[in-house]
């Protein structure tokens, strides 16, 4: 009988609102009306969460607002880090590869600095850095890591988030 009580009263309160638990007696254990309110939830969102229909609009409105952003990306700034070793073979073909791949791709809209880890190896430790060469996109995120002479075109750009990775 008190069940029932409790969940009239419950009802009588906001009837678009019902207590998750209704075996709870509230004799039984001196609750606050605070707590109360916290444990309703209105019955249009029990509804909601398990209708198909919010799950696929979901998805629907998740993969337009990804693919608007990469229609996007060409208004973004890139800021770049390069990590190389001196001037050998790799790091001056990593230096190249990437200075051509950012005037293709970001036309201006990049700030590219290349750091030489025989001049500054305190900034190797920093950020951690465990091969060269290394690029680290910063900006903008997610932050990216990107080891290699950048040779392959695509995968550097796959790595800045300037295509999609092909399926």
């Amino acid at each position: 009988m008190r069940n029932a009580e409790c969940g009239m009263r419950n009802k009588m309160l906001n009837p678009q609102f019902e207590i998750c638990n209704p075996q709870l007696n509230a004799s039984a254990i001196p609750i606050p009306e605070s707590a109360i309110e916290c444990l309703r939830i209105p019955k249009s969102e029990i509804r909601n969460s398990l209708g198909d229909s919010m799950v696929k609009k979901k998805v629907t409105d998740s993969t337009e607002a990804f693919e608007r952003a990469l229609d996007s990306q060409a208004e973004q700034y890139y800021t770049l880090r390069l990590y190389v070793t001196g001037t050998t073979p790799q790091s001056v073909r990593a230096i190249a590869n990437v200075k051509k791949i950012c005037e293709e791709h970001l036309q201006g809209h990049y700030e590219l600095e290349v750091v030489d880890l025989y001049q500054q190896p305190q900034l190797a430790q920093g950020e951690q850095i465990i091969a060269a060469p290394t690029l680290i996109k910063k900006l903008p995120l997610p932050l990216r890591r990107i080891i290699g002479d950048m040779s392959k075109a695509e995968r550097v750009l796959v790595g800045l988030d300037l295509r999609k990775k092909p399926s």
